[in-house]
């Protein structure tokens, strides 16, 4: 679990493509439909925007579902995070589970 969270896979935080600007810096300006390559490259459901405080630049983060384009970006928010973790867990033969709340949280829940 430490190296999944510490190493492997890491949180979102909007940060600029051009200025390189952070978070604090990167209001969202809300949701679109992902693009055609988003949807099938890594089954988005949807994409979030964030727009540079210092450069007006936009950073679309796709809310990928695919496993496979989750281990290539290798980053995320808790469904990211759980739809990885959960598929390394099984691949190494563990009973684990996919969990979400009325809350539209989700975790991981992994049987030992």
């Amino acid at each position: 679990m430490r190296w999944f969270k510490g190493d492997f896979f890491s949180w979102f935080r909007a940060k600029c493509q051009v200025c390189h600007s952070t978070s604090s810096a990167m209001p969202s300006r809300g949701q679109v439909q992902p693009s055609q390559e988003e949807q099938s490259i890594g089954w988005a459901s949807r994409t979030e925007l964030y727009e540079c405080s210092e450069c007006k630049q936009i950073t679309r983060f796709p809310r990928y579902n695919n496993p496979s384009q989750l281990l290539i970006s290798r980053t995320g928010r808790c469904g990211e995070f759980a739809n990885a973790f959960c598929l390394i867990c099984r691949s190494l033969g563990l009973d684990a589970r996919y969990v979400l709340d009325f809350t539209d949280h989700v975790w991981v829940e992994v049987w030992l």
